[in-house]
């Protein structure tokens, strides 16, 4: 296959991952894209290394800021690629780089069902670390977040108990890393419940996983940053 065939290949995998990334967020600013990659390698639909930077994105509601990633190994299904057809992985990929989220972001990310969720699941995980039943206190089974303060050594989160303004919870937590996969939240602070004083916990842990390789986790005023990896699985097959 001459130069000239194999660019325009180069040039169709490109535009293929690009908008493969636009199907995965609803909104990503200023994406840079470059593939590293042989003639032979390209070809065989295998791409060694993606570099990507993006200066702000939205995944299901969720708001980050900067992004520098590196992706590897990429196998994709180039033949239905050729064709017109949607860019699909074939294996597993290891995605490392760097993201950095600021206050403001992570506030309007709130209202997202993903992290809400996820907020909502560290506050029952909490309550039963200290043997309380989670149904006693949610009646409805939800806090509804209201807002974040990011500062130089701890998270602050607010949200309203059972959609009660004048029932107001506050968690307050600082972050450090016990190991690549978990996350300690030290100390942590929960203040508002009725049914509890202000408890404080000095030994509270998060496990994200083996498809997570964090780094390293920073707070600064108003800004959270880390770095690490993760593994980037193929979609199941419909």
């Amino acid at each position: 296959m001459r130069k000239t065939e194999t660019k325009i290949i180069s040039k169709i995998l490109s535009q293929a991952i690009q908008l493969w990334l636009k199907t995965q967020v609803e909104l990503v600013m200023g994406l840079e894209l470059k593939i590293q990659s042989s003639d032979r390698q390209l070809l065989q639909g295998y791409i060694p290394t993606v570099f990507l930077q993006s200066h702000g994105a939205v995944y299901q509601g969720i708001h980050v800021g900067d992004i520098d990633l590196t992706a590897e190994n990429i196998r994709v299904n180039l033949g239905a690629i050729l064709k017109g057809k949607p860019l699909n992985l074939l294996a597993p990929i290891k995605v490392t780089g760097k993201l950095l989220v600021a206050e403001s972001q992570l506030r309007a990310s709130l209202s997202s069902p993903l992290l809400s969720q996820g907020l909502n699941d560290l506050f029952t995980t909490i309550l039963k670390s200290l043997d309380h039943n989670p149904k006693s206190i949610l009646q409805d089974n939800q806090i509804y977040w209201s807002d974040v303060t990011i500062n130089q050594d701890k998270v602050t989160l607010i949200g309203n108990l059972n959609n009660n303004i004048n029932q107001q919870i506050m968690i307050t937590m600082g972050l450090a890393l016990i190991n690549s996969q978990v996350l300690h939240l030290d100390p942590l602070c929960l203040e508002g419940l009725p049914q509890l004083p202000i408890v404080t916990i000095n030994d509270f842990a998060v496990d994200f996983g083996p498809l997570v390789d964090l780094q390293a986790v920073n707070l600064t005023q108003g800004k959270l940053s880390c770095c690490g990896g993760l593994q980037v699985m193929p979609a199941p097959e419909i």
